[in-house]
């Protein structure tokens, strides 16, 4: 423990280090609800646009990581809402009809909003699916955005027929899906007009963010007792980088 003096002396330091930080002219000083308000997270209350979502579905591709729209950030999380949301529209509409511009102009209309705070899975499970059909697919949306609703994270693993894929290569499976489906010829709405489907044959991804995620020498702080280890609580931690995105100015 320190003495009073030293917290005195210590306390002393740390207000005129502020005191000159805050004296220069291009400095701003900012309280906690204001830096609240700078870096508002501009993804909440934002409906996405078909054109959006496909957009950074491609660019997701088997590497999941946090994307850009315009000034909001998206998380791996919201982005596996926002691309699932719209590739079950997607196939919906194309099973309801056969007409590409009956197709072109339902999915146009198609906006998503994602719900605030989708918290990652709590376990990691290993897939087992090797083949599916669009009809499998569309219900496993369906499964995966209600259990979303519902829980307010991302599944262990997405039930498809008589199989499962974790949320990561279901997230892969469908990026891949949004690509194939839309055949590049785009109409004056920038939604593409689907090509026709056959057999869904699963992808395999990569959560490029667990990478932030620091295993090694993280116990070394005086608090812990020598030797201590906590793999679950690291596990844990990369299962929840499907959460992590960048704060970024609101008016960036």
């Amino acid at each position: 423990m320190k003495s009073r003096q030293e917290m005195e002396t210590e306390l002393g330091y740390f207000s005129e280090y502020v005191a000159h930080i805050a004296s220069h002219p291009d400095v701003r000083t900012v309280t906690a609800s204001e830096a609240y308000e700078l870096y508002f997270d501009e993804a909440r209350d934002r409906a996405f646009a078909v054109h959006e979502i496909i957009a950074f579905a491609r660019n997701l591709g088997s590497m999941i990581t946090y994307q850009r729209v315009g000034s909001a950030a998206i998380s791996p999380a919201e982005a596996f809402y926002l691309v699932v949301s719209l590739l079950g529209e997607a196939i919906r509409e194309y099973s309801a009809v056969s007409d590409p511009g009956t197709i072109l102009e339902a999915i146009a209309r198609f906006k998503v909003q994602v719900p605030t705070g989708i918290y990652g899975p709590i376990r990691r499970t290993a897939s087992n699916l090797t083949s599916c059909d669009y009809a499998a697919f569309l219900a496993a949306c369906k499964w995966a955005i209600d259990f979303i609703d519902m829980n307010g994270r991302i599944p262990d693993a997405v039930p498809i027929g008589g199989g499962s894929l974790n949320p990561v290569d279901f997230l892969a499976t469908a990026n891949a899906l949004i690509s194939n489906l839309f055949d590049g010829s785009s109409n004056k709405s920038g939604v593409s007009v689907p090509s026709s489907p056959g057999n869904i044959n699963p992808m395999t991804g990569n959560l490029e963010l667990e990478r932030q995620v620091v295993g090694e020498g993280v116990w070394k702080w005086i608090i812990f007792p020598e030797g201590f280890d906590a793999p679950n609580i690291i596990e844990l931690a990369k299962l929840q980088a499907w959460s992590l995105k960048p704060a970024c100015l609101s008016h960036c």
